[in-house]
């Protein structure tokens, strides 16, 4: 209503009883120029017009959550009871339809019947299919790789010994691998571990696995350069001549077989010489020149190569390229061989020794930091550790090789084993490239490798 105060209008706010709200019908009016029914009727129209707004909304919320339910009702169908290959988790499921979600956060799932057990007991499968997604994306194997791709393991050589490019082939293998010269698509990377003092090591991808390998003894000087820093928690598998790496180096192995049959008073008869030794450095960590020097006063020993005056085969020395010639004049003229390592390294036996288990008619002397008598068959060789002395060898062998039946006994004991090749690595990396095993990394290679740890200085001398 209007009133005038001072010369000035005034108004009044009227609200509409019974409204829910009261000032949601408050209207500012000119009482002067609009009749209180009007006033009163417009009011009511208006609270009606709201309330019906207010009504359908509600509505429209309660068909659509009916709705949902149906939809609800139809996955229900889907997921059957429990086991069914159609199963959801819980928030598959909610996530959907959150506002039947909601309500089931409100424990108003009576009427779901089976899909209620189904929802309470299964794992959510939207975390386990991340986790398990995580697990295969760290793990990142060769193996998962290979099956992805449906190829075959790649490898590389990343450093190899110069005119040994192509010495992996794998063609051999029961398993099918391959050779790449792109380091980046490689899933196995091989490192000589000579030649790793001078190598800048190549961009890691994931997942990929590093290779160390060498025939080498830990004494020798190119594997200075496993003490790099840079090496460190790099390495997962080893190759090397030590029994704890992952591939063992074997120059050979001895298999025991039926005996030939020799004329062996002819082959006694044949002898000459009492022994030879084929060497090609000097000197050397076990100073096995100045074993053999101490030796030569006790029994005759002739030198072939480097360090001596005699020759045989191409180096003077040869048992490999000249096998045939060298092994056949060592077996008719001479009684004794001596197998002497270059180094007193544990587990450290080359061909040297295997060699003369090929149908080659001396006995092997044996000098080393391998334990020989638990790794071959006592009798068919004579250990160097177990005399005191070079001298105190150098006799027994002279003593021994005029003893015609005691010599002849440790030969026939010997031809009884053949020497076979002392495994495949390539083969065997294959192998484990498809099963990704072992799972291992070296912390510290330098120490694992290092010649104080694996290796002796001579005490014999």
């Amino acid at each position: 209503m209007k009133h005038t105060v001072a010369g000035k209008d005034s108004y009044t706010y009227v609200a509409v009883a019974g409204t829910p709200t009261s000032s949601l019908c408050m209207m500012r009016s000119r009482l002067s120029r609009m009749p209180k029914l009007l006033v009163l009727v417009t009011c009511l129209g208006l609270w009606v017009l709201l309330s019906l707004v207010a009504f359908g909304g509600l509505l429209g919320r309660h068909l659509s959550f009916w709705q949902q339910s149906d939809q609800l009702e139809d996955k229900k169908r889907l997921l059957g009871v429990p086991g069914s290959p159609y199963s959801y988790a819980k928030a598959e499921i909610f996530m959907d339809f959150p506002s039947v979600g909601k309500k089931a956060g409100e424990e108003k799932l009576p009427n779901l019947g089976p899909l209620r057990e189904i929802l309470d007991d299964e794992e959510d499968i939207s975390q386990s299919r991340n986790s398990k997604e995580e697990e295969m994306e760290s793990q990142d194997s060769v193996r998962v790789r290979a099956a992805r791709r449906n190829s075959v393991p790649k490898m590389i050589d990343f450093n190899p010994r110069f005119g040994a490019e192509k010495r992996f082939t794998f063609s051999k293998c029961e398993r099918k691998c391959a050779m790449t010269s792109h380091v980046d698509e490689a899933d196995v990377v091989m490192f000589n571990a000579v030649w790793v003092r001078n190598t800048t090591l190549p961009t890691r991808r994931p997942g990929q696995l590093w290779v160390l390998y060498t025939r080498e003894p830990p004494t020798h000087k190119g594997l200075v350069g496993l003490k790099r820093p840079s090496l460190t928690n790099q390495f997962n598998w080893t190759y090397t001549v030590l029994s704890d790496s992952t591939f063992q180096v074997l120059y050979g192995k001895l298999q025991e077989r039926s005996p030939p049959a020799k004329n062996y008073e002819s082959i006694y008869n044949a002898k000459e010489h009492e022994a030879a030794w084929f060497v090609g450095h000097c000197p050397t960590h076990s100073r096995r020149e100045d074993y053999v020097k101490r030796m030569g006063s006790k029994v005759s020993v002739h030198i072939f190569g480097e360090c001596g005056n005699m020759t045989c085969g191409s180096r003077g020395y040869d048992m490999g390229g000249s096998k045939e010639k060298c092994l056949g004049m060592l077996s008719n003229k001479y009684k004794f061989y001596l197998a002497f390592e270059n180094s007193l390294c544990r587990d450290y036996v080359t061909e040297k020794f295997f060699n003369l288990y090929n149908n080659v008619n001396v006995i092997p002397v044996v000098r080393g930091g391998a334990d020989y008598d638990s790794l071959f068959p006592v009798g068919t060789f004579i250990n160097a550790a177990h005399f005191d002395s070079p001298e105190l060898l150098g006799k027994y062998l002279r003593e021994l090789g005029r003893d015609k039946e005691k010599y002849l006994a440790i030969l026939k004991r010997k031809d009884r084993y053949r020497a076979l090749s002392g495994g495949d690595f390539q083969c065997d990396l294959c192998e484990a490239a498809y099963t990704h095993t072992p799972k291992s990394i070296y912390k510290n290679i330098g120490q694992w490798m290092s010649p104080l740890k694996n290796c002796q200085r001579p005490t014999d001398l």
